[in-house]
């Protein structure tokens, strides 16, 4: 059984990033009759392309906002069940820095990003699935794929949440502070 998704992509709207997939795969889940929901928010060069692609599309579960604060960005983040985490193909990113927010607000996470601390994380702590970068049918089936058991939904964003616990500065001050008094003890 499909279950509604609210699905949020937060960045910049640029050529390195996959947004036209995004949009894509909006159309194929609308076509189908899902009840998915993707909100884009951001600033860029492509957001001119992908306003005229949303309205010539007539895409009606996409929202596309403008670049937010913060705080107003994690309350939103609160709201949504996936976070996106979209680039293209060949991209050299490892770790973005929308992976610690979604992980912080308890997100699955669907990532595009290969061989890096990303996809390796998403794997080992099972918070979410990969696709394939540029392929709209790839991403539209980690979707559907996630969307068909709210139970496994659900427990992806627990472990999601239990990640971001790793990431707490107060936590990183500690292991760095560790990290150096072992090697000053080691000299």
């Amino acid at each position: 059984k499909q279950e509604h998704l609210s699905i949020v992509y937060s960045g910049a709207l640029g050529e390195n990033y996959d947004i036209l997939t995004i949009l894509k795969s909006a159309q194929v889940l609308l076509q189908r009759g899902h009840s998915a929901e993707i909100i884009i928010v951001g600033e860029g060069p492509q957001r001119f392309h992908i306003e005229k692609f949303m309205q010539e599309n007539d895409l009606k579960n996409v929202t596309l906002l403008n670049k937010m604060n913060h705080k107003d960005l994690i309350s939103l983040y609160k709201t949504c069940d996936i976070g996106l985490s979209t680039y293209i193909a060949d991209s050299t990113v490892s770790i973005p820095t929308k992976f610690y927010d979604y992980t912080a607000a308890g997100l699955a996470i669907i990532n595009s990003l290969t061989n890096c601390d990303t996809s390796d994380l998403i794997a080992e702590y099972k918070i979410g699935m990969q696709y394939k970068g540029g392929d709209h049918l790839s991403l539209v089936a980690a979707l559907l794929n996630i969307s068909s058991d709210k139970k496994e939904l659900n427990y992806m964003k627990e472990r999601s949440k239990l990640l971001s616990q790793e990431f707490d500065q107060k936590i990183q001050y500690v292991n760095f502070s560790n990290f150096i008094e072992q090697q000053i003890t080691t000299y």
